[in-house]
């Protein structure tokens, strides 16, 4: 264990002589550099199984981990295609469920969020999760026996809630299984029941990593039911996966379609 910690302590310490501004894009180049050595390891071979990211996104997932959990301090710089649809959405006081397939960068757009005022809630099995590159514990709930009930509260105060709908393995009752190219997409419609019920919007949201910057979309899908929204959260997933392979190179029949509102590009405030 200490062969992994000492370096990873060397790096963040590094990385805090850089002035601020540069952290992030420093990250970058090191994920950039550790990527081939990552896609050698069982770790890569593992998240490549759920067919959502790539080394890319992993391999800058770990280093701003890194950065984070030492106390290294940065800002990330996150696009958002869609990013008034959630605002228009809080606006009616309604709340808001914005949910995404298991992308490892998703913790970069909670912190955009956050920074943005949007005071997000998120469901995740990490207890005392820090906004990356900062030192605040994010507001997050784990899943238990009341947590649907802690979100039905939520969205009837107007709150947003963050959540990942996808899952690993077929549980007849609490999941749908879809069928993809590269393997089925499995769902878990239960906080979905939740803000139909609360009369809460639903948008869906997935982040990616390309070669110049982090972007994520954000959009609105045309059902109000459960099932249809689950169907199009479904389709969401595929053509975010088509996309994916196809930037890395992968030919696939469909492509993902893109919000056509004019990208929000920021780089979040800095938090002590």
């Amino acid at each position: 264990m200490s062969a992994i910690l000492f370096p990873a302590r060397c790096l963040a310490a590094a990385m805090r002589l850089a002035p601020r501004r540069w952290r992030f894009s420093l990250a970058r180049v090191v994920a950039g550099a550790v990527e081939p050595i990552l896609r050698r390891t069982a770790a890569f071979r593992h998240q490549e199984a759920s067919k959502i990211d790539g080394a890319r996104e992993l391999a800058l997932y770990l280093v701003l981990r890194v950065l984070t959990r030492y106390g290294t301090r940065f800002d990330p710089r996150v696009t958002i295609d869609g990013s008034e649809l959630l605002t228009r959405a809080l606006a009616t006081g309604q709340g808001v469920l914005l949910v995404g397939p298991h992308v490892t960068l998703y913790h970069l757009l909670f912190r955009r969020l956050y920074d943005d005022g949007f005071a997000p809630a998120g469901i995740t099995a990490e207890r005392d999760m820090r906004l990356p590159g900062t030192t605040i514990v994010a507001d997050t709930m784990q899943p238990s026996a009341t947590f649907l009930v802690t979100t039905r509260n939520l969205l009837r105060r107007g709150r947003l809630v963050c959540a990942m709908l996808d899952r690993g393995e077929h549980r007849p009752g609490r999941t749908v299984e879809f069928s993809a190219p590269l393997g089925p997409i499995i769902v878990a419609p239960a906080l979905l029941q939740v803000a139909v019920r609360s009369g809460a919007r639903v948008l869906f949201t997935e982040v990616h990593a390309t070669r110049d910057e982090i972007r994520a979309t954000i959009h609105q899908p045309s059902s109000e039911s459960v099932d249809g929204l689950t169907r199009e959260f479904a389709d969401f997933v595929r053509a975010h996966i088509a996309s994916r392979h196809a930037d890395q190179g992968v030919s696939m029949a469909s492509t993902r379609s893109r919000a056509t509102a004019r990208p929000s590009t920021v780089a979040v405030s800095p938090h002590r």
